[in-house]
This record gives C-alpha cells, sequence and structure tokens, in this order.
C-alpha cells in the first residue's frame, strides 16, 4: 500500500517534468537552430538528456504502479471477501429468514470488496491527479498566472455533474436490490442441475425465461435513461468546461507569440494536454470514488449487523454420555413473522431413549429441532440438558456433544471420505472408522458406485459420482453418526430411502441406547420403534407417550397414521 501511495505520488509529479523538460528541449535546439553555437548545442544535449530521463521514469513508473495496483487489488480483494464471510458465519441464523437480512447480505456481497479496492485504487489516483494539477500549474503561473486559474476550474462543472449522477444511481441500484435477486435467483432455477430437470418436464422454462427479461427490461430502461441525463447533463456543463480550456488555449498561443519563445508555446501546448488528463483523473476519481463511498456503506452497514448472541455459560458439556433433555413452556416465533411457530411447548426425553416427532407439516417439528441443536434462540421457556439449562454450558462443548442430521442436508462437492469427517472436524478421519459409518447405513462406496474413499461426489466442481437423493440422505446419515455426542437429532432421516434401508436405519437407532436420539418422521416404521412418540399440532404438544397405546386411544397420532395397523408393523 505504501509502495503504491509513493508510485502514485511520483506519478503525479513527472508531468510537470515531463513540461518542464520538453519546453527547455524545444527552447534549446531552436536556440541552436538559430545560432549553430557550441554552447547552445551542449545546452540542447543536456536538456535532450533530462528529457529521455523523465521519459523513462515515466514509463518505469507506470508500469510499477500497474504491477502495485494489481497486487493491492488481489490481496485487499481476498482480506475484505474473507472479512464478509466471516461476518456471516456470526450472524444470528434466524437472521437468515429475513429478506432484509438477505438484501443487505446482496448489496454487500455483490460489489462490496470490489467497491472498497476501488475506493483505495481511486483515492491515490485522485492524489496523483491533484499533485499534477498543482506541480503544472505552478510552471503556468509563472508563464501566465490567468490561463493557469482557468485551465484549474476547467474540470469543475464535469465533477458537478458526475457526483449528482452517482448518487441519483446508488439510490436507484438501492431500491431495486429484490428485483437483482429475484433475477439472479431465476438464472440459477434455469441453470442449475438440481432444479433443471423439473423445469424441463413442468415446461416452464418460456415462463420464468420471460420474467428473468422482464426485469432486466426493467432494470434496462432505468439504466438507459440514467446514461441519457448523464450524457445531457454532462455534455451541458462540460461545454462549459471545454470554454475555458479554449480560452486558456488561446491566451498561451498569444503569449508565447508575443515572447517569441517556440519552446514556451510546446511547454504550453504539453501543459494543457497533461492538465486535461489530470483534471479528468480527478474528476472521474473523485466522482467514482463518492459512487464507491456509497457502495462501501452497505458493506460497513452489514458489517455494522449484530452478531449472534447465543447465552452461554463457563461449564463443559459431557459430550460422552447419553444425553436428558426437557423442554418447559418453549416458544419461537420467526423474525419475518407474526404467529409463533412454537407455543408453550414442554416435553421430557430420558437419557439414551428414542423419541419420535411427529405431526402434519408446518406443525413446528423441524423448528423444534432447531432449538434442540442450539441454532435458534426461542422467545420464551427454557431448555435443559442433564438437568442443567443449556446457558450454564459453553456453546463449543455443548455444539460438540450434538449431532443432527438435516432435512435437506449439504451435499458437499468433496471426496466420499470428507463428506463423512466433516461430521467431527476436530480429529483426525480413520479410514476404517469412515468405513464403518458408511456400512453402517449402507452407503458403503462400492454400494453407491464409488471405487473409494477419495472419490469425489457430484459433479458441480468436475467429473465427481453423482448420487441418488437416497444415497445422498445415507452420506449424511453417516456423517451424523460419525460425530460421537450424547445426543443425535435426526431430520426426516427416511424420507428418501426405500423400506429396506428404512428398516436397517430403524435397526441402527435401536441399538443405540449410548445416545439420546430424537428424530423427526412421518414414517410409522420409525414412529413404532421408538421408546416415546409426541405429537405436535399447530405449534403444540398434543400428545405423548409409546406409540402402540397413542394407537388405541386415538387422537391426534390417529389422523397423523390414518389407516396405519400397529399389529402389521
Amino acid at each position: 500500500l505504501i509502495a503504491f501511495a509513493l508510485a502514485s505520488l511520483a506519478g503525479g509529479l513527472l508531468p510537470a517534468a515531463s513540461v518542464a523538460a520538453i519546453a527547455n528541449l524545444v527552447g534549446a535546439i531552436s536556440a541552436y537552430a538559430s545560432t549553430r553555437s557550441q554552447d547552445n548545442l551542449d545546452i540542447s544535449f543536456s536538456a535532450g538528456i533530462r528529457f529521455a530521463v523523465v521519459m523513462i521514469a515515466t514509463f518505469v513508473c507506470g508500469r510499477l504502479s500497474a504491477v502495485l495496483e494489481s497486487s493491492l487489488r488481489v490481496n485487499a480483494g481476498m482480506a475484505i471477501r474473507t472479512i464478509y464471510l466471516r461476518k456471516s458465519a456470526t450472524i444470528d441464523i434466524d437472521q437468515f429468514e429475513s429478506p432484509d437480512t438477505l438484501d443487505a447480505m446482496h448489496r454487500a456481497g455483490a460489489e462490496g470488496a470490489e467497491r472498497v479496492v476501488g475506493l483505495i485504487v481511486k483515492a491515490f489516483t485522485v492524489i496523483a491527479g491533484v499533485t499534477t494539477l498543482v506541480s503544472v500549474a505552478v510552471i503556468l503561473i509563472a508563464w501566465d498566472p490567468l490561463a493557469a486559474v482557468l485551465l484549474l476550474i476547467a474540470p469543475f462543472p464535469s465533477f458537478i455533474a458526475s457526483v449528482d449522477m452517482a448518487r441519483t444511481q446508488y439510490h436507484v441500484d438501492v431500491a431495486r436490490t429484490g428485483k437483482r435477486r429475484m433475477a439472479g435467483y431465476l438464472e440459477r432455477l434455469l441453470m442449475s442441475a438440481s432444479s433443471i430437470r423439473e423445469i424441463r418436464l413442468l415446461g416452464v422454462s418460456p415462463r420464468l425465461l420471460s420474467r428473468h427479461l422482464d426485469i432486466v427490461e426493467e432494470i434496462g430502461k432505468q439504466d438507459r435513461g440514467y446514461i441519457r441525463k448523464v450524457a445531457i447533463v454532462d455534455g451541458l456543463l462540460g461545454s462549459a468546461g471545454v470554454g475555458l480550456y479554449l480560452v486558456a488555449v488561446w491566451r498561451s498561443i498569444v503569449a508565447a507569440l508575443n515572447v517569441g519563445s517556440v519552446g514556451q508555446l510546446t511547454g504550453y501546448l504539453q501543459a494543457i494536454g497533461a492538465l486535461q488528463q489530470a483534471a479528468g483523473q480527478v474528476v472521474g476519481g473523485v466522482a467514482s470514488g463518492y459512487e464507491d463511498i456509497l457502495y462501501c456503506a452497505n458493506l460497513f452497514a452489514y458489517l455494522d449487523m449484530p452478531s449472534a448472541n447465543v447465552p452461554q455459560g463457563p461449564s463443559s458439556f459431557d459430550s460422552g454420555a447419553a444425553t436428558s433433555v426437557e423442554v418447559r413452556h418453549l416458544s419461537y416465533t420467526y423474525p419475518s413473522r407474526t404467529d409463533p411457530t412454537l407455543a408453550d411447548v414442554s416435553l421430557s426425553v430420558p437419557a439414551g431413549s428414542l423419541v419420535a416427532i411427529v405431526g402434519a407439516n408446518g406443525s413446528g417439528k423441524t423448528t423444534l429441532m432447531r432449538i434442540l441443536a442450539r441454532l435458534c434462540m426461542p422467545d420464551a421457556g427454557d431448555l435443559l440438558f442433564n438437568g442443567q439449562p443449556v446457558q450454564a454450558y459453553s456453546l463449543d462443548s455443548l455444539r460438540a456433544g450434538i449431532s443432527m442430521v438435516f432435512q435437506d442436508p449439504v451435499r458437499f462437492q468433496f471426496t466420499l471420505r470428507e463428506n463423512v469427517a466433516l461430521g467431527d472436524a476436530t480429529r483426525e478421519a480413520l479410514d476404517s472408522e469412515v468405513l464403518e459409518r458408511l456400512v453402517e447405513v449402507g452407503a458403503a462406496p462400492g454400494s453407491i458406485g464409488c471405487s473409494d474413499l477419495d472419490e469425489t461426489l457430484g459433479k458441480e466442481l468436475g467429473n465427481g459420482r453423482e448420487l441418488s437423493i437416497g444415497q445422498w440422505q445415507r452420506v449424511a446419515i453417516a456423517r451424523g453418526l460419525f460425530r460421537s455426542g450424547g445426543l443425535l437429532l435426526m431430520d426426516e432421516p427416511t424420507a428418501s430411502q426405500d423400506a429396506m434401508s428404512e428398516r436397517e436405519l430403524v435397526r441402527v437407532l435401536s441399538a443405540m441406547r449410548h445416545r439420546t436420539r430424537v428424530v423427526v418422521t412421518h414414517s410409522p416404521v420409525v414412529a413404532a420403534a421408538s421408546d416415546l412418540v409426541v405429537v405436535l399440532a399447530n405449534g403444540s404438544v398434543r400428545q405423548v407417550g409409546p406409540f402402540d397405546e397413542l394407537c388405541r386411544g386415538g387422537g391426534a397420532l390417529s389422523d397423523v397414521f390414518a389407516g396405519y395397523e400397529p399389529a402389521a408393523n
């Protein structure tokens, strides 16, 4: 950064040196041509050397500045992007449900790093331009003070127009962030391997393309209007600046003719060109720098968003033993909603038990699992692990003792080994243990079409092995089992499994008495194998008890598993 600053400053001084050098060179050559004296020849030779030195310095400084600028863009860009990503890891998970938060993330992530780096580069460009203006003006003042003043104020009309246009464009961009996100979403639908098959089968590609085109055309219409306005306003105010330049040129020519110095006239013309270029740098740099500042505010506003404040204590959670769970009068409402997802939920899960959470879609099952995993903070109520409030445990030790298999697990485009080992990144993954977990859930490398643990899964980043939905789910279950915590949470682990795989998973879960297992399921087979069934409806607990008893007693469970005969299990 310091090297780039020094190179920019030197680059700003060199145009003035060039003006003085070329004026001296042309003047010396003109004098020699008139007198043919040895003294004037020596002076011309010395002036030529100085001019050559200035040209070489200009070349070296220009190349050095370009290299340093590229290096700055790479290094600073990576650093700022890393800061952005680290911030995303600290934001309250609930905020990812908020459209306002997603808009803020989009605005910060889309251009944040580039704008900050651009602002740094343009700041040095402006410094170099101002240095050129001042240094060249010092030379011109000695020749014609009024011409120097005219040349210095000529860029300001365009500067005023550029700043006003930049502010207008920024506010337009902020207002249409949601539309840009929608356009990006439609592009992903039309180009993603995970959605393209259904899109094609439904025959909705033309419809989605039409929606995308409407958004793009609306944005394009706004941009074209902005361009026309810039052309008109900048053209009118820029004409005033051109007029000032022409007056300055006229005065320069008259002054040089009056003095009779060809060198001074050449210096004038060289200075005018240098000033025009420097003025353009200053005006463009300040105007676009002002625009960058407005956009940088998006990044800084995002970085200023409150980080997740998860209450925690100094106690270390015992992750090696089965965990008892107790929920007391728990309620929760998502930030983007007004009605509660969970209301006054209470239940008790004995250590080492297998508990099934059942209920209709939207009854709050997944939300309850997120709260148990400490991914959501309840609005009211208490959550106790092993008889202690969860706030008494440190968050790191607590999460180390909790393993969760999500309903829609991440499909890591990594090797099969990594897909499992990421279940517990705090320890070394032995191949024998990875294989054991995969075999346990019916996902041994050969059974899912992989040659070994080093085969890459997915095709997003290369020619990896693409798995079926059910195979991806079994790999995710193996990942969940790889973490040896005392509390295992599973959200619809058999949703994409065939009957044989479902029964095998039930057998594995039933044998894990060293863990407390809480499973969200719509499967009566899983529910029937559980020690306890909790029935949720509209965010509240409606029934709790053994599966057979609840089935015989009728009520909420009968509604969930209508037509299922316990004896058939």
